[in-house]
């Protein structure tokens, strides 16, 4: 953001926490700058959600980005309720700060603890209602780390996802460091999904390690209305490229160095060190450094 606009919404949060006490977090978010792991540039009243200045953004702030079309339509969120790890309970609301071509540049973030009030709701019940009547707890997360680290089951240094990102449990899915997954990817982790070092996802990649019997009389049973289901891991090794729109089936493994071409279906294991495409994938060449 532009020098002006932050010392104009710095000022703003000082006075809002001056006049309501410290009980209420002002934050604003630069979502301008190319480490939005850090997007926090002014925070008043930190230790309301135990951030400060250089930490991350929050769930709500991570729905408004990476999408700039979206973003042009996404609208003021007023007056809801979140949720802070060690249990205090948050009246928030999120305003999107636009540039002059109505795009999102900036998040400015009021969060106050009404936890006490909360005890106090007979009395105090005008103040602490709500707009909406969904009264669900967002959890305020730290940074994005905080939030992957809930999602998934293991990850290493500098570890990017775009959202939106999809998953059956989360908890299977094992990610190296250096690793990137552009948006819309659908990983259905129902065993175990492990991706190498230094590794990459292109957009609306999906990875799935379930899958069922082509025979239509095993597929189900008389004590059940659900399907068999059977799993298998999928192994991604390090230095990998996984091109847009592929389809990655149950039991694969991909080795080191390898790319598989945009729009591929890998049906079986592809070796390391070579470039692989089609339907079903086949090696075209080895690869050679």
């Amino acid at each position: 953001m532009k020098k002006s606009l932050i010392e104009f919404y710095t000022r703003l949060a000082h006075g809002l926490a001056v006049q309501f006490g410290s009980n209420c977090e002002v934050v604003v978010h630069d979502l301008q700058g190319k480490d939005i792991e850090h997007s926090i540039i002014a925070i008043e009243n930190g230790h309301v959600t135990g951030r400060r200045i250089g930490d991350g953004p929050s769930q709500i702030v991570l729905e408004s980005l990476h999408n700039s079309e979206q973003n042009l339509k996404q609208e003021d969120k007023l007056a809801y309720l979140t949720k802070t790890k060690n249990g205090k309970i948050l009246k928030s609301s999120t305003i999107f700060i636009r540039d002059d071509s109505d795009k999102i540049i900036g998040i400015f973030g009021i969060n106050y603890d009404i936890s006490l009030m909360l005890a106090m709701e007979k009395e105090l019940s005008s103040f602490t209602g709500t707009i909406e009547e969904d009264t669900t707890k967002e959890p305020i997360a730290v940074n994005i780390g905080d939030l992957l680290d809930e999602l998934i089951g293991s990850r290493g240094d500098n570890v990017w996802i775009s959202a939106p990102f999809f998953v059956d449990y989360g908890e299977n899915i094992y990610i190296g460091k250096n690793v990137e997954i552009n948006m819309n990817c659908v990983f259905l982790d129902c065993n175990k999904i492990v991706i190498g070092d230094n590794s990459g996802i292109g957009p609306g990649v999906h990875i799935y390690t379930v899958f069922h019997s082509t025979k239509a009389s095993e597929r189900t049973s008389e004590n059940s209305t659900f399907w068999k289901s059977q799993t298998a891991p999928v192994i991604i090794g390090n230095n990998v490229w996984i091109g847009g729109g592929c389809i990655i089936l149950p039991g694969v493994t991909i080795g080191d160095n390898t790319t598989i071409g945009a729009g591929s279906v890998v049906t079986k294991s592809i070796p390391a060190n070579v470039l692989a495409v089609g339907n079903p994938c086949r090696i075209l060449k080895q690869i050679e450094d």
